[in-house]
């Protein structure tokens, strides 16, 4: 895969985890643990393709030094940020 197509699956991902933050704030854990359970498992697959992405764009785009240095910020704080969860 192109680099550029890189670059749009981080930035798909990241929507896409957004989207589901806001599914994990609309319910309640103590009423539907089993839904909250499989959001959080479909968020931090989301956070794993986001840090799989990033680590292959940056082996690959050699010419964009903006964008690869937003990418290498996004990688550090998603790494930072799984390591939490």
């Amino acid at each position: 895969m192109e680099p550029s197509k890189h670059y749009e699956s981080i930035k798909f991902y990241i929507k896409r985890l957004a989207e589901i933050k806001r599914y994990l704030l609309k319910y309640e854990t103590e009423y539907h643990p089993e839904k909250v359970r499989s959001l959080i498992t479909s968020y931090k697959f989301t956070i794993n393709k986001i840090i799989n992405h990033s680590e292959t764009y940056l082996r690959e785009e050699k010419n964009n030094w903006d964008k690869l240095e937003e990418v290498n910020k996004l990688l550090k704080q998603y790494k930072d940020f799984l390591t939490t969860l």
